[in-house]
């Protein structure tokens, strides 16, 4: 979070900040008098709502307490549940690839979108050909019908507006990896029909 702080301050928000540990006096009596679930969260005090360009987002980020403070309450992985204990760690995310399609798009846009849309990151990033012995089982798996897509973890999920939105451009696989679906959307790129082993370019008729 001291990301988002240096952001702040280089808009011209002056910031008077400290750190504090969830499990010191002073944090769990934080975490219990503001009902706080995930660490770490950001508290800034009434006279933050001074700045427009905090208050103009804060009702899609976090709350307003009854004595002013504003409580950051959507945090991306990694973070650490409070109630349960658990790290909540960063997806992974597979790239499905057919080698033998030198006209299909470049699977990484997909990284790239996430990154924008949802500011997300990854632990683990894996390139795969789906002619491959892995490629064939996680064809198989996740029923795929086209190469190039992607495969993105069920941690995924932690992340604001991503769960919803994904149902416009995939499917959730029963074992809750998420895993790109229409390639019609991606207008004018080229993707494979791995049924036909034909090359199809988005948006035209095959």
């Amino acid at each position: 979070l001291k990301v988002l702080i240096t952001q702040l301050k280089n808009l011209g928000v002056l910031i008077d900040d400290k750190t504090v540990n969830y499990d010191s006096l002073e944090g769990r009596n934080l975490i219990q008098k503001y009902k706080i679930k995930k660490a770490p969260s950001l508290l800034l005090s009434k006279d933050s709502q001074e700045y427009s360009l905090i208050t103009n987002v804060w009702d899609n980020i976090g709350t307003k307490e009854s004595d002013g403070t504003l409580v950051l309450r959507s945090i991306n992985p990694p973070y650490k549940d409070l109630e349960t204990g658990e790290i909540k760690r960063l997806p992974s995310i597979t790239f499905i690839t057919d080698n033998n399609c030198a006209k299909c798009y470049n699977v990484s846009l997909h990284k790239a979108l996430l990154a924008s849309n949802f500011g997300m990151a990854f632990e683990d990033e894996k390139h795969i050909d789906v002619s491959s012995k892995e490629g064939t089982r996680l064809a198989n798996k996740y029923r795929l019908t086209f190469a190039p897509t992607v495969i993105i973890s069920t941690e995924a999920k932690e992340y604001s507006g991503f769960k919803e939105a994904w149902k416009q451009v995939g499917d959730v696989a029963v074992d809750g990896s998420f895993v790109f679906t229409k390639p019609e959307l991606l207008e004018g790129m080229t993707y494979k029909d791995l049924k036909s082993r034909t090359e199809i370019s988005a948006g035209l008729k095959k």
